[in-house]
């Protein structure tokens, strides 16, 4: 079981490393356009 819970935390930190990753995108997109 201890093999399958880690592909299980690792697919949890890549979804989350893709929301990171949306979430800094749309913070920049929302900077650069109040900034210009």
């Amino acid at each position: 079981t201890s093999g399958s819970e880690a592909s299980i935390i690792e697919d949890s930190h890549k979804v989350e490393k893709k929301n990171l990753k949306k979430k800094l995108s749309d913070m920049f997109r929302r900077g650069s356009k109040s900034n210009g």
